[in-house]
């Protein structure tokens, strides 16, 4: 990471915009690093959703400037045994729980389509992640250099004692292994593996936006001709190209480049009575 007078460190939580946690955090940055642009990206993941969090963040992140941290506090383990994380990507630097909420920025990381981890089931937890090693070009390491944390440290608030303190440190240019100590594997989710046969993909819905439509991990090249697309009994023939292009229920490849099952003005997941999970087949010349 390099240091800029001005660092550029990105906010995403579960917290809300009501109470005035988002707002501590800030005040925690901004007392190490008083130059630090901070830029919220969120703070409306559902409560305790790391896997909407692990979404968010890939699909944001990768439109900032080379060098941001990126913070992320959607932590349903604070207070236990959990690791607090910095993760160093060729781009950025991501600080949060080792909780499997940077799973879906290491597998987009230089492959959109082929996740770059390869998850090592030897060791199985009970917040059903699975430990997975390192692409080749990022490094980890456990923040446990308390020294840079504020004191004391609050057993229910660590995005202000400890994660809102280390990107302040690190964004005013403290060396990682100044904050933690390096190691070789961080937690993952359990795979969402999208299948491939010839002439079909089958996949799952992986989050719902807030207009409803639900965003699936399927990707497609944009030679594909699709004939069919299925999801809850429901069939759709073609891709659109926009919302609006068909009445009712459409699927189109959303901005982030992956397949979107939509309603025309409307929410599809509830239209369907669906979310994340559901499976979704696509048909066709793919």
């Amino acid at each position: 990471m390099t240091s800029f007078p001005s660092p550029l460190i990105t906010l995403t939580t579960d917290f809300g915009n009501r109470d005035g946690y988002a707002a501590a955090m800030k005040g925690a940055i901004l007392t190490v690093c008083p130059g630090a642009r901070i830029i919220d990206i969120t703070h409306e993941i559902d409560a305790h959703d790391v896997a909407q969090a692990s979404q968010v963040l890939a699909s944001a992140t990768p439109y900032y400037p080379p060098d941001t941290i990126h913070v992320v506090v959607v932590d349903p383990g604070v207070g236990s045994d959990r690791q607090p994380l910095l993760l160093l990507t060729p781009d950025a630097g991501f600080v949060g729980p080792d909780n499997g909420v940077f799973t879906e920025v290491l597998k987009r990381l230089g492959k959109p389509v082929v996740p770059t981890i390869q998850v090592d089931a030897i060791v199985d937890h009970p917040g059903q992640t699975h430990r997975a090693t390192l692409p080749a070009d990022c490094t980890a390491y456990v923040i446990d250099h308390e020294d840079l944390w504020r004191q004391p440290v609050s057993q229910t608030f660590h995005g202000r004692d400890v994660f809102g303190p280390v990107a302040g440190h690190l964004g005013a240019g403290v060396a990682p292994d100044r904050i933690g100590t390096a190691i070789e594997y961080v937690e993952v989710l359990p795979d969402q593996s999208v299948r491939r046969q010839q002439g079909r993909i089958d996949g799952t819905v992986v989050s719902v936006d807030r207009f409803g439509n639900l965003v699936t991990n399927i990707r497609l090249a944009r030679s594909a001709k699709v004939t069919n697309i299925e999801i809850a009994g429901s069939r759709i023939s073609s891709l659109s190209t926009f919302y609006t292009e068909a009445a009712g229920l459409l699927a189109i490849v959303g901005s982030h480049g992956s397949v979107e099952i939509a309603w025309t003005q409307d929410s599809a997941a509830r239209r369907l009575g669906v979310g994340v999970g559901t499976p979704v087949t696509v048909r066709g010349d793919l």
